[in-house]
């Protein structure tokens, strides 16, 4: 994960990689002009903190896009979610692209709407609305969609 730093007292700028490996000049100001990080940032953040911040979502472990996806659907502090580990994700298939897929891939990992309506057998699943299901995991329980470079994700933070 990199930013793009420019010195403004010196007019000088290059891409640092996170987290940094050195002080900065406390005597100098600096602005983020681009950024290689899967969430948004000012430039004016504070690059101290937002090399912290980056460290420890590396402790966690996610990929570049795992983090990107969770980011666009939360409201919150998302490094404080992910810390709690109150997340789900779920990286959807090649085939997996109406809202119909969304909810039937939920059933199977076994996000289950059996305290709504009981177990339900083999033989009725073909009859069930999926997308009804899916407004119900949408709008009742959080999940949304996500594209992230070609690859859909399922998300509930």
């Amino acid at each position: 994960m990199k930013v793009y730093l420019q010195d403004i007292t010196v007019n000088n700028g290059n891409w640092l990689t996170l987290p940094l490996q050195q002080e900065l000049n406390p005597s100098h100001e600096y602005m983020i002009y681009d950024h290689e990080l899967p969430f948004e940032v000012s430039q004016y953040a504070n690059v101290e903190e937002l090399s912290e911040r980056v460290k420890k979502l590396q402790e966690l472990n996610l990929d570049f896009n795992t983090i990107k996806a969770l980011d666009q659907c939360c409201d919150s502090d998302l490094l404080q979610k992910l810390t709690d580990g109150d997340y789900s994700i779920i990286e959807l298939g090649e085939n997996e692209r109406t809202l119909s897929d969304y909810a039937y891939r939920l059933y199977q990992e076994g996000y289950s709407f059996n305290d709504t309506i009981g177990s339900i057998s083999d033989e009725l699943l073909d009859f069930i609305d999926w997308e009804g299901v899916w407004r119900e995991y949408n709008i009742c329980r959080g999940w949304k969609s996500v594209a992230i470079d070609n690859k859909w994700y399922l998300v509930n933070i």
